[in-house]
């Protein structure tokens, strides 16, 4: 009795754990940035730049296509 209510009390301790995103980042940069206006552009990389991306990173790229966000306030860009 006593070991099944040890295992009962580490099973209900025990939080899943999993990998994912903690916040979106369009909502992160709003909370950082809340007076700036913030604009979401993807970029396509050609053939060529991925190669010489991954010759220069020693590592694979598994897409072609990258989110970057432009950050402005007042029409200055303040962040990227």
């Amino acid at each position: 009795m006593n070991k099944l209510l040890f295992y009962l009390l580490i099973f209900l301790m025990v939080k899943p754990v999993w990998a994912g995103l903690l916040i979106l980042p369009e909502k992160a940069l709003k909370e950082n940035f809340p007076d700036a206006k913030i604009e979401k552009k993807n970029v396509m990389l050609t053939g060529s730049q991925k190669k010489e991306i991954q010759k220069k990173s020693k590592s694979k790229l598994t897409s072609s296509i990258f989110t970057t966000y432009v950050i402005k306030k007042d029409g200055k860009v303040i962040g990227y």
